[in-house]
């Protein structure tokens, strides 16, 4: 039999055993489910009571409690009555909180109906749908494993492959250091941090830049990524990235995409393991920006590719072993002095020196706070003397920064609005063209940043970090937040239909679904996670595709809306069963076949119960081909290849017909 087979029937024998109280095979599927968000449970199951303790740091949310509860309900586990869940955090004796609820069958659809479902799914034996309602259309399928995931109008229908091809793959020719990471025009100071990350990377140790936003740690890495003696350790060229809070999967999915395409007639969604296989003899500068992962996960990342060589910013540390980790703080008064001479286009008079090493020390050298500064002082808000002493008195400058902000036009001040409501996720500037109501918004972004509003790479910009907190406090930005969202779905309806125009922009894109559930726009959530389940799924970013599920999982709640909680809860479910997440495959793929039975969907119910089935069904009932277990080849060596240029993809303005989100007034000034 095929390790296709093999495989599925090892893990309806742990299903089985869970099924029938061993608490050991009930703990192997939870971990599976609780470990990668960091927490990690063990059962024990007395009499008709099953315990379950989970354990992170710090110490799991209550909110974990339902999930556990719905999935065990779902195993119908016959000697347990009880179920108590304890929280606690890991290294501690006392529990956190706890929970019990009872596993008593109760009369209704959500109770009795447990044994009905399982009896429903190992009931079905073929395809749920016909080939017309799957889709058979190319680009609608990608293979993960030994599982071909078919997107469907009823959302994902899993089937198997007997014998899984090796992925060919074909080596990409990664772009010009110069075109992948803009070098730095000019880096003031920062010479001993430079020193130390440069002998870093010559012992092949991972270098770390960390400290609040705005102290030059993207220039200092991109200083360091140019350095000569960083180029000759990068044979095989420069791959820059922008992390921000991107799933650690999809940045393996993309750090994968970057070196690598494939000759695949399908696509191929790898596992951590298989990207790590792959790039396992690749010798390359990695730059990655802004990293805002979970703990542990960009250490796991440098040992996982420890052939790349890794330069990373953050705003709090995440490396600690066989790693150079250098805090950032402010330059030395005698550089903060001359980065501020150099943003005031005119060497300061002596009369004006004291004044100006006053103005640092109060700044702590904070290169880009000291970028503000000068903006009051050449614009003519304030003089050199008045900044010092209003200062001194107890005012703020980000107040004060504010405050200038009323002599700016009207899409200055719109852009720094829609900013602020997006947060510190980076916006591109074909957006804010949209967002401010302007046709040409380049002499915006140019104009704030060289204000040291806005941290910009010419591409990429993100509102000052330390304007974020003063902007939410003194302006109303309520009003602001319809718009934003309204114009993100506006964008991502004319866009979804496109191939692969949504994943550039997918962390923000994501963040907009985010904040559209914390303001309760409960409609328009539904509306991004239908709108973007395809292009998501198919681009192989599972990380988001989960992220906006749970979204769109917890808007359709709200909106009583039982065929998009039905959706939401098989597309989840059809995730974690192509992963191999037994547990919360069949929490979710249960809750999803309930509701469509419940509400007569009969096809909708039948692809649920096919993705049930291939955990639930008899395996005897099927007959495999034998078949040699697949071989994962590493790629061949490929004759010298030249790509076409890259082509970013064209977005097109809205035509003047076209409604566009309308703008609210000007946000209020503090």
């Amino acid at each position: 039999m095929s390790q296709t087979y093999d495989h599925l029937i090892a893990e309806k024998n742990l299903l089985d055993q869970a099924r029938q109280g061993n608490a050991e095979a009930i703990a192997t599927l939870l971990n599976r489910s609780l470990n990668p968000k960091g927490i990690t449970a063990l059962a024990r199951l007395e009499q008709d009571t099953l315990h379950i303790l989970i354990e992170g740091v710090p110490t799991p949310p209550p909110d974990v409690a339902p999930f556990v509860q719905q999935g065990v309900a779902s195993l119908g586990i016959v000697s347990a009555q009880t179920l108590k869940i304890y929280g606690r955090q890991r290294g501690v004796s006392q529990v956190g909180w706890q929970q019990a609820y009872s596993l008593a069958p109760t009369a209704g659809v959500a109770g009795a109906g447990s044994a009905t479902v399982m009896q429903s799914a190992q009931a079905n034996n073929g395809l749920p749908v016909t080939e017309f309602e799957l889709g058979a259309g190319g680009g609608q399928q990608v293979a993960v494993g030994d599982r071909l995931l078919q997107m469907t109008p009823h959302g994902g229908v899993v089937t198997l492959l007997p014998q899984p091809a090796a992925p060919v793959l074909r080596s990409r020719t990664l772009p010009s250091p110069e075109a992948a990471c803009p070098p730095m025009p000019y880096l003031v100071g920062r010479q001993p941090e430079l020193e130390g990350a440069i002998a870093a990377l010559q012992q092949s140790q991972p270098v770390e830049f960390y400290g609040e936003s705005g102290l030059g740690k993207s220039a200092l890495a991109r200083a360091l990524a140019h350095h000569p003696s960083s180029m000759g350790l990068a044979s095989e060229g420069l791959v820059y990235r922008i992390v921000g809070e991107q799933p650690i999967e999809d940045l393996y999915q993309c750090l994968f995409e970057d070196f690598f395409e494939s000759e695949a007639s399908i696509p191929q969604k790898l596992t951590e393991e298989e990207v790590q296989y792959a790039l396992r003899q690749k010798r390359a500068l990695l730059v990655l920006d802004d990293v805002r992962l979970p703990p542990n996960a960009l250490e796991r990342l440098t040992r996982n590719l420890s052939t790349l060589n890794l330069i990373a910013t953050a705003s709090e540390r995440n490396l600690w072993n066989d790693s150079h980790s250098a805090a950032l703080s402010g330059l030395p008064q005698t550089e903060s002095v001359n980065l501020l001479e150099r943003y005031l286009n005119d060497p300061l008079t002596p009369e004006q020196r004291p004044s100006a090493e006053q103005l640092c020390v109060l700044l702590y050298g904070h290169p880009q706070r000291i970028l503000q500064a000068s903006m009051l002082i050449r614009d003519r808000h304030l003089s050199l003397g008045a900044l010092v002493e209003q200062l001194q008195s107890g005012a703020t400058l980000e107040v004060l920064v504010l405050r200038a902000c009323a002599t700016f036009p009207d899409a200055e001040r719109r852009c720094l609005a829609a900013l602020a409501v997006l947060g510190e996720v980076p916006v591109q500037t074909h957006h804010l063209a949209g967002l401010t109501g302007t046709s040409t918004p380049q002499p915006v972004v140019a104009n704030l940043a060289s204000r040291g509003f806005l941290s910009s790479d010419g591409v990429h910009h993100t509102l000052a970090g330390n304007l974020l907190a003063p902007l939410r406090q003194f302006w109303n930005l309520g009003q602001w937040v319809q718009p934003v969202v309204r114009h993100f779905l506006h964008w991502v309806q004319q866009q979804a239909p496109i191939k692969g125009a949504l994943l550039p922009d997918l962390t923000l894109l994501t963040r907009v679904v985010k904040l559209a559930a914390e303001k309760e726009q409960w409609k328009e959530v539904v509306q991004f996670a239908r709108l973007m389940d395809g292009p998501v799924a198919l681009g192989r970013r599972w990380g988001a595709w989960e992220e906006i599920w749970d979204a769109g999982l917890r808007a359709a709640e709200h909106l009583g809306n039982p065929q998009a909680i039905a959706l939401a809860n098989h597309q989840l479910g059809t995730r974690a069963l192509c992963l191999g997440d037994t547990f919360t495959a069949i929490n979710y793929l249960t809750q999803a076949l309930r509701l469509r039975e419940a509400a007569g969907n009969e096809t909708a119910a039948a692809a649920s119960r096919h993705n049930l089935s291939l955990l639930l069904a008899p395996m005897q009932q099927r007959q495999p081909q034998p078949s040699q277990p697949p071989q994962y080849q590493p790629p061949p060596q490929p004759p010298p290849y030249q790509p076409p240029p890259y082509q970013p993809p064209q977005y097109q303005p809205s035509q003047p017909g076209q409604p566009q989100p309308q703008l609210p007034p000007l946000p209020l000034q503090p």
